[in-house]
């Protein structure tokens, strides 16, 4: 069954008094659509939470589960075997919620297309350019807690989907192959790029600095990894700091992040300097606050002690003369800063593969001459001798060892491969005895709550 959030807005929104957003009337009625149902959202999570698309989702679930067992006490049904399609999420919240209540019957899969091709796909539908960058802008990441997260949102798939390509055989091939993994089908192993990103993924949890956790892994042209890395404090001798005696990361030197100190150091030499000009020490702080905060100076990364990941990895190789680097493939956790891109680029790397987004970084348009983003195919990049920064698709490195774990027999008792058919139980089993309970309490608040009072 096909569930899709935003069809509820309207009724949720009527039942609230939320009036429509007039502030924006263009020529394009798909973009008045989509602007009016971004905005439904927005009004909605202010007032019923910012899981509220999970909450609506649940709903409409329960709705079906009991329209199909009507003369069955709630508390009695038994739920059958259905697939729930939820489209589309765009809080972490939402993901939060649907996560505690279902556990492991709830898969999030994360279709992934390049900008170029998800602005092309707007304007096909009437809008310009601007209009069109306009609602991705604001879909991926808006300011304020309750508005759309979606970047951040995509960050907690289990499973990606690259939908770049529009080749909907290989999108399809690619799902059935990740349900035969929640299956547990025999022989399903993990692939070079998922093995490449787990050990990224696993590097980065060695990691202790303050900001984030990175994790890098560099793989040969057959696939084997040669080298990992992750983000934190070099030692002398070569490497970085490990636990134990005489560990002297940022959290136990001073336990403070010395990128943010510089940072505030710089912002007091600001406020210094707008003194002798002649501005007031009060106006001086804050015009110094407002530089510090709303200009790249907070986005600053060359005061952090930490070696980045990519760094770490590609000087791994140097240090213990593991492989060749050139022509190799790079897995990272997090998309390269600009200072890592220009290394990666110097190193002959060929292509990377990555999960987050880097708000900060500036590689690509400080290197658009040396990488492609998302190029059409894998082999278009080094046809035109530019290194290929792509997103990952396949098992997320969260969800590898749960579902590459093999936790039965792969054989029967005379020998012969063991084949797990699609409407077997589930790989992870989850006894969920109660999530119709919990689903039940998320409902009831969700239309306990009184209607607020809109002033228009």
């Amino acid at each position: 069954m096909h569930i899709k959030i935003s069809e509820s807005f309207n009724e949720e929104a009527a039942r609230h008094g939320i009036p429509l957003d007039q502030s924006r009337k263009e020529y394009s009625p798909e973009f008045n659509r989509i602007w009016t149902l971004q905005s439904l959202g927005n009004s909605l999570r202010d007032i019923l939470g910012e899981d509220v698309g999970a909450q609506l989702a649940m709903k409409s679930i329960a709705i079906h589960r009991t329209n199909d067992n009507q003369d069955v006490s709630i508390s009695d049904i038994e739920p059958k075997k259905v697939a729930y399609i939820v489209d589309q999420l765009k809080h972490p919240k939402e993901v939060a919620l649907l996560s505690s209540v279902y556990r492991n019957i709830f898969y999030m899969i994360g279709v992934l297309c390049n900008y170029e091709q998800r602005k092309k796909n707007l304007t096909n539908l009437g809008l310009t350019k601007p209009l069109a960058e306009e609602l991705m802008e604001r879909d991926r990441k808006e300011s304020g807690e309750n508005g759309q997260q979606l970047e951040k949102t995509l960050q907690y798939a289990e499973f990606f989907i690259s939908n770049s390509k529009n080749n909907i055989a290989e999108i399809e091939t690619s799902l059935k192959r990740f349900v035969g993994l929640i299956h547990g089908d025999n022989g399903l192993t993990p692939s070079p790029k998922e093995r490449g990103m787990f050990a990224a993924y696993s590097a980065s949890l060695q990691s202790a600095c303050l900001s984030r956790q990175v994790g890098a892994a560099i793989a040969d042209k057959e696939g084997n990894i040669i080298a990992t890395g992750c983000n934190d404090v070099p030692k002398a001798g070569g490497g970085l700091y490990e636990p134990g005696p005489g560990d002297l990361r940022c959290v136990f030197k001073e336990g403070i992040c010395y990128n943010d100190k510089y940072k505030d150091d710089l912002k007091k030499s600001v406020v210094r300097v707008l003194i002798n000009e002649g501005v007031s020490a009060e106006e001086a702080k804050k015009l110094a606050e407002a530089i510090r905060s709303n200009t790249r100076i907070k986005d600053l990364i060359e005061f952090s002690r930490a070696v980045h990941a990519e760094m770490d990895a590609i000087v791994s190789v140097a240090r213990k003369g593991t492989g060749q680097v050139q022509g190799a493939m790079m897995y990272t956790t997090t998309y390269p800063c600009h200072s890592c891109a220009r290394h990666i680029v110097a190193a002959g790397i060929s292509t990377v593969y990555f999960i987050e987004p880097y708000e900060k970084s500036l590689a690509s348009d400080l290197h658009d001459d040396s990488i492609a983003q998302e190029p059409d195919s894998e082999t278009g990049a080094h046809n035109s001798q530019k290194v290929a920064f792509m997103h990952f698709d396949g098992v997320s490195p969260r969800k590898f060892t749960k579902l590459f774990h093999s936790s039965s027999s792969r054989k029967t008792n005379n020998g012969k491969a063991e084949k797990q058919i699609p409407d077997a139980n589930k790989k992870i089993p989850e006894y969920l005895d109660d999530y119709i309970e919990l689903e039940s309490r998320v409902i009831k608040r969700l239309e306990s709550l009184a209607p607020a009072t809109v002033i228009s």
